[in-house]
């Protein structure tokens, strides 16, 4: 599986990070921030809550039904616990990344909720995608092993 990172401006939901699947690649998306290191504490915590939510079970297309206020049921309110779980672990590194970069967490965590991205509501992943490779930036790309792929 092939991990792609973008930076750009316009974002799926109200938020500063996201990730979705396409055509065997993960597609990881952060905001565009002046400082690339914040970029990079996006790109990590998008990264491990993906990963972990994949282990529980959990399906990016059903985050993408929390962040849109759409789920409902039984099955939303595991996947809903899920989520928080994986997002508490991915803060986590986050912080460590950020003390490692030589970043005051706390102070990073005030600049990204300053950020308002330009929201693109209802667009699918396809045109997302077509959006993002016109006006992103492609950041890195790396392929991960099988073994991996098959949590």
């Amino acid at each position: 599986m092939k991990v792609k990172f973008y930076v750009i401006e316009h974002f799926r939901f109200d938020d500063v990070g996201d990730y979705f699947l396409y055509k065997n690649a993960l597609y990881i998306i952060s905001y565009k921030f002046k400082n690339i290191k914040y970029c990079y504490s996006v790109f990590l915590h998008e990264f491990v809550e993906y990963f972990l939510l994949k282990a529980k079970g959990v399906s990016y297309k059903e985050i993408d039904l929390l962040d849109t206020d759409k789920a409902k049921g039984k099955r939303f309110k595991k996947v809903e616990k899920e989520y928080d779980k994986a997002h508490e672990v991915a803060l986590g590194c986050e912080r460590i990344l950020a003390k490692a970069l030589g970043l005051d967490f706390k102070k990073s965590q005030r600049e990204i909720l300053k950020i308002t991205p330009k929201i693109l509501t209802d667009l699918s992943v396809k045109k997302y995608l077509k959006l993002l490779k016109k006006h992103g930036k492609l950041i890195f790309e790396f392929t991960i092993p099988d073994i991996v792929k098959r949590l």
